[in-house]
């Protein structure tokens, strides 16, 4: 399994604990709140497509405005496993997580 990087990996983490409901800004927040500092939309919106394009996220668009939603796949699920032994402040925020 290809390693992700550590703003990956939070971002990730993030898709994870917003169980689907997570749109850019939510997403952002809640990295914000798990890094300590502030990110850009813009770094998320990145990440979050480089996770779309590995198959470890995927997006919907509901609503009339097209609001866009990720939530984490299988394969996603699988990384996160990955990231939680590999780092103890992913750990840390995934508590029972597989």
């Amino acid at each position: 399994m290809e390693s992700l990087g550590p703003f990956d990996e939070l971002v990730l983490t993030a898709v994870y604990l917003m169980h689907g409901a997570g749109d850019v800004p939510g997403i952002t927040e809640k990295v914000d709140d798990m890094s300590g500092r502030h990110n850009l939309m813009g770094s998320i919106y990145v990440s979050l497509s480089r996770l779309e394009r590995k198959r470890l996220v995927n997006s919907q668009l509901v609503g009339a405005d097209d609001e866009q939603y990720f939530a984490i796949t299988l394969d996603g699920e699988r990384a996160l496993t990955h990231a939680k032994e590999q780092s103890k402040t992913i750990s840390d925020f995934l508590g029972d997580f597989a």
